[in-house]
């Protein structure tokens, strides 16, 4: 298991909801990961599907805090999540012929750049404001 795999205190934004969100989400995919290296699990259209609603849930909570603040670059992150959505899509149409750890991987990553910029950035915006 990777270190990213582990949740570590440089993920924390200071922001308490995102940070819980964040913490399962991450939970969830080594559970994904896991799935992916015992092939044949019936469960992992279930953990994928899981995945998707949860990272769209994420995103939209998130973005409805970006529009109430007035948050500057919700365009940029608006994006990023989208192309996150996406990616997760794009598992769900190819699953058969997908490599399950490397994508597994990839998503981990991106996911833990992406709270370590840009949702970093927007806790600290919140936290300037004293909102939240």
């Amino acid at each position: 298991m990777s270190d990213q795999s582990k949740w570590q205190n440089d993920y924390l934004t200071g922001i308490v909801w995102q940070d819980a969100q964040h913490k399962l989400f991450l939970d969830k995919f080594n559970a994904l990961a896991l799935i992916y290296a015992y092939e044949g699990d019936p469960d992992i259209e279930k953990l994928i599907f899981f995945l998707e609603l949860y990272a769209d849930n994420h995103f939209t909570t998130e973005e409805a805090y970006m529009e109430l603040t007035d948050y500057p670059d919700i365009i940029n992150h608006r994006i990023e999540h989208e192309n996150f959505l996406n990616s997760i899509k794009e598992i769900d149409r190819n699953i058969t012929k997908l490599d399950g750890e490397v994508f597994c991987e990839k998503m981990k990553s991106w996911f833990v750049n992406h709270i370590r910029g840009v949702d970093h950035e927007f806790g600290e915006y919140l936290r300037s404001k004293g909102q939240f």
